[in-house]
């Protein structure tokens, strides 16, 4: 529970502000929470998928490798 839920405010445009600007906080971090589960999933994927398919991604990962662009190629 958060201090405004809890607070004791007398009713005013400035309390009907606060609440309303804690309500959007929550809506909008709910949705970012999925939506951070979404990203993270799919950036596992594609990087599984590099790694998988191809040869140069153990060359970029490995620390000293001396990777070039051209290694890329």
């Amino acid at each position: 529970m958060s201090k405004i839920e809890t607070a004791s405010l007398s009713k005013s445009e400035l309390s009907d502000k606060l609440i309303e600007i804690e309500q959007f906080y929550k809506v909008a971090v709910s949705g970012l929470s999925k939506m951070d589960v979404i990203i993270t999933d799919e950036l596992i994927s594609n990087i599984n998928h590099i790694k998988d398919n191809y040869y140069w991604y153990e060359k970029l990962v490995i620390p000293n490798s001396n990777f070039t662009v051209d290694g890329y190629q």
